[in-house]
């Protein structure tokens, strides 16, 4: 027969061991390890924030370099330009003061050519109205639009001087040539029309529509003179050697001289 204390106390040895709670050792670890690695997975994220907001940071700042950068090449850039401005601008004042030097140069030559020009022009009319009196509507016409030129004030000093130098050269250039025209007998006691021959600025010979008459210019007495009837003819040839009817050749015409005509 069994003992009764001793069953009772295994009895409730085994009531006791029913009553305390079973534990796995597996979950037991778990969750010992679940906070260490939450917090490990708040720190990864926190360091993948923290990294991104670092490459974030980091492209702002290579960007802001480059900018940076580029500034400092555009300001080298306008401190060339400036300085090449500036340049300019000394070399553009320079030359500012020479042309006004220039200016005021020729504002002197001015004052001083414009008289010159007067007194020219005084000694061409007076040739004119002395010179053997050819073509005297064309020359004197000429002269008239000089003077009309000289008194405008929009006309140009150059302009002026030109145009005095181109009336000279065409003085000079009758002394060269040999011309027939037609035209009214100036200084003749009666006005006629009649057929010039010129030769140069030597000779001025006329003869008449009807060729009965001709005449020279005589230097001497600023008068015409009529010639002999025997030399009509060779006024007659002058003039178509003039106008180019007869081939080049020497002409034999009268000249008058303070005895008369030879």
């Amino acid at each position: 027969m069994k003992n009764p204390s001793r069953m009772s106390f295994r009895l409730v040895a085994s009531l006791l061991v029913l009553a305390l709670p079973v534990t796995n050792p597996l979950l037991s670890a778990a969750a010992a390890l679940a906070p260490p690695l939450e917090e490990q997975t708040n720190l990864q994220k926190d360091s993948a924030a923290t990294q991104k907001r670092i490459d974030n940071l980091d492209d702002q700042t290579q960007t802001a370099l480059a900018e940076y950068k580029e500034s400092l090449r555009r300001a080298d850039q306008l401190a060339t330009y400036n300085a090449q401005m500036e340049r300019m601008i000394a070399t553009q004042q320079d030359e500012m003061i020479d042309m006004g030097e220039q200016i005021r140069q020729i504002e002197i030559t001015k004052r001083e050519i414009f008289p010159l020009m007067r007194q020219m022009l005084d000694v061409l009319a007076q040739l004119v109205d002395t010179d053997v009196p050819f073509l005297l509507e064309e020359r004197r016409a000429r002269l008239d639009e000089l003077n009309g030129l000289m008194q405008q004030a929009g006309a140009s000093l150059a302009e002026k001087y030109r145009r005095l130098l181109e009336a000279y050269q065409i003085e000079m250039e009758y002394g060269n040539t040999i011309e027939a025209y037609r035209g009214e007998l100036p200084k003749a006691a009666e006005p006629k029309t009649v057929e010039f021959l010129r030769i140069g600025r030597t000779a001025l010979y006329y003869i008449t529509l009807d060729e009965t008459e001709a005449g020279v210019w005589d230097k001497n007495s600023q008068s015409w003179q009529v010639l002999p009837g025997n030399d009509v003819e060779l006024v007659r040839q002058g003039l178509r050697l003039a106008r180019k009817e007869l081939p080049p050749d020497l002409i034999r015409l009268p000249v008058f001289t303070a005895e008369g005509t030879t």
